[in-house]
C-alpha cells in the first residue's frame, strides 16, 4: 500500500482567513489531491499545523486545518477551509472561505 502523501503548503500570514495566499510544493499538483491526504500549512510565523484533504469544493479543496497555537501564543480552533487557485497569482492557492 501506498504511503499518503503530504501537501506542504506555504500561508503568508500567521493565521488562515479569506484571501490568505498559500504557495508551496502542493499547490503545482493540487488537481491530483485527494479526500484523506494529509496536510502540513507552514505559517509566516515559523509554527506550523496539520490538517487533511476532506473533499472536492467548487475548483478546489475542502481542508481541515487542526487547532494550533500562534508563535505569538494565539490559540486557533480547527476549522475546514475552501482553498482554491488564486486567479491572477499562478502557481498559489488562495484561502476562499470557510467550508460549511
Amino acid at each position: 500500500m501506498a504511503d499518503t502523501p503530504v501537501r506542504v503548503l506555504h500561508a503568508g500570514a500567521s493565521h488562515l482567513y479569506p484571501g490568505v495566499r498559500l504557495g508551496g510544493p502542493a499547490v503545482q499538483d493540487w488537481p491530483l489531491w485527494q479526500a484523506g491526504d494529509a496536510v502540513l500549512v507552514e505559517f509566516a510565523d515559523l509554527t506550523t499545523g496539520q490538517g487533511t484533504v476532506e473533499a472536492p469544493a467548487p475548483g478546489g479543496w475542502q481542508v481541515r486545518v487542526a487547532a494550533r497555537t500562534t508563535a505569538k501564543g494565539t490559540a486557533t480552533a480547527a476549522k475546514t477551509w475552501w482553498l482554491a487557485p488564486h486567479p491572477s497569482q499562478p502557481g498559489q492557492l488562495r484561502v476562499r472561505r470557510p467550508a460549511r
